[in-house]
Formats: structure tokens, C-alpha cells, sequence
């Protein structure tokens, strides 16, 4: 569980209306736990109460942690093929970015490769909550 002294703040790049942070923890997304830290943004409203951000955030990372069937439905459909079942097993994820622009509004966006599916292609995957919305 992420706790509030586990982030830090990043003035560099948080503006008027979001704080972003940098986790000094690692992160696991799609089962993946070695991302570069400076890699990952977590981008909270600053209106939003702390306490409550960081229950989110928490919950938002556990799906995220453990969404790897919903990302391979998802690309299995977008590439009309099925992904072998170890496909994850050789994934290496680059970048998170988290944005908590309410407590009912908030997604992600995860860029990520597996050379033996994707070649040397990076795909980053678009979350509107826990639904894919997009993908590139």
C-alpha cells in the first residue's frame, strides 16, 4: 500500500491545477515492477483531499497491477490474433502516468513492449478508469 510518504512532489512538472508526483517506491503494473521511478507520474487535482486521493490511488494501482487479462482481450482484438499465455511473461513496462482529476475521474496511460509479439514497437494503452480507451 502506497502511503503519502512514498511520492514526491515534482514541482518541475506539476502547474495551477495538478501536483505531480514521482513514487520513491517501485510501482508494479501489469505485473511488471522494475519501472524507472523518474518514469512514473502520478498527477492529483489539487482540489481534491488528500486522504481520499491516496485511497484512490491505491485501489487504482492495485488494477493496474494485476489488469494483464483486460490488456491482452484488448490487443487480441485489436490484432485480430491471440496472445499466447506467457505473452506477459516477457513484458517490460517504460512509463505510467496516473491522472486523479476527481474521485470519479481518472485514468492512465502505460507504455510498454514485448519483443516477441510487438517487435520494436512500443504500445501505450489509454485507461479511462478501468476501461482501455485507446491504444498507439
Amino acid at each position: 500500500m502506497l502511503k503519502f510518504s512514498d511520492i514526491i512532489l515534482n514541482d518541475d512538472l506539476s502547474d495551477e491545477e495538478y501536483d505531480c508526483y514521482n513514487p520513491n517506491i517501485s510501482i508494479e503494473v501489469l505485473g511488471y515492477d522494475e519501472i524507472d521511478t523518474d518514469l512514473i507520474r502520478i498527477n492529483i487535482a489539487k482540489n481534491l483531499d488528500c486522504n481520499q486521493a491516496m485511497k484512490l490511488l491505491n485501489k487504482y494501482l492495485s488494477f493496474l497491477a494485476n489488469c494483464e487479462n483486460k490488456v491482452a482481450t484488448y490487443l487480441s482484438e485489436v490484432l485480430s490474433t491471440e496472445l499466447d499465455e506467457d505473452w506477459i511473461d516477457d513484458i517490460e513496462v517504460y512509463e505510467l502516468s496516473i491522472t486523479i482529476k476527481a474521485i470519479n475521474d481518472y485514468g492512465a496511460t502505460i507504455v510498454f513492449s514485448n519483443v516477441s509479439v510487438f517487435g520494436d514497437c512500443d504500445i501505450e494503452i489509454d485507461f479511462n478508469k478501468e476501461t482501455i480507451e485507446d491504444h498507439r
